[in-house]
Parts: structure tokens; sequence; C-alpha cells
């Protein structure tokens, strides 16, 4: 048996799968659809959060504190009047950065 007769072996062994089947294989499971779907929606709107929030997240409606979800403020108000939509859009944007800083600490450390 030569070497190349070898490698093709170890090559074809079946633990061994290419990026292909492991996409296809990942994407078979309807909880992994979901699991990337989600994080997709949340990196857009991270990305593109001063277009995508309806109100500046740290002004305060004085007339609207606490009040609930309507129309003009679909997750409502808190306690100073900022709209808690626009608060969790831009937060999404922290939260983003946050991950992609400890990933980075993580696998600087592995």
């Amino acid at each position: 048996m030569s070497l190349t007769d070898e490698i093709a072996i170890v090559a074809e062994a079946p633990g061994e799968a290419r990026p292909r089947g492991r996409w296809r294989a990942l994407l078979a499971h309807p909880g992994a659809i979901f699991g990337i779907v989600v994080i997709s929606v949340q990196v857009v709107m991270a990305v593109f959060a001063p277009w995508i929030a309806p109100h500046d997240p740290s002004h305060a409606y004085t007339n609207y504190v606490l009040t609930g979800p309507s129309s003009h403020f679909w997750f409502g108000t808190d306690e100073l009047g900022r709209d808690v939509l626009s608060r969790v859009i831009f937060g999404a944007r922290v939260s983003l950065q946050i991950a992609a800083i400890c990933v980075g600490i993580a696998a600087t450390a592995g």
C-alpha cells in the first residue's frame, strides 16, 4: 500500500464530514434553523438600530410616563417616559458587543 492510498483511506474516514455535509446536517434540525434565525434577527437589529428604533432611546416623553403598550409606544414607556422598544433595540447593540468581547477573550485564552 502506498502513501497516497493511506492518505485517501484516512481522508474518507467515517467520522470526518465535509463542510457541506455539516451544513446539511445542521439545517436538517428545526431547532438549529430556529436558533440561526433568532441570532440573525438580533444581529441585524443591533447593526441597524439607529434606523429601526422608532424613537430616541434616551429622550424622555414626560407626558407618557409609565404608559402601557400602544400604537405610539409598542412596548410602553418606563418611569421616566422613555420608549422601551427603542431601549431594547439599542440594548441589543451593547449585548452583541459584550458577547463578541467575551468570545474573543475565551478564544485567546483557549
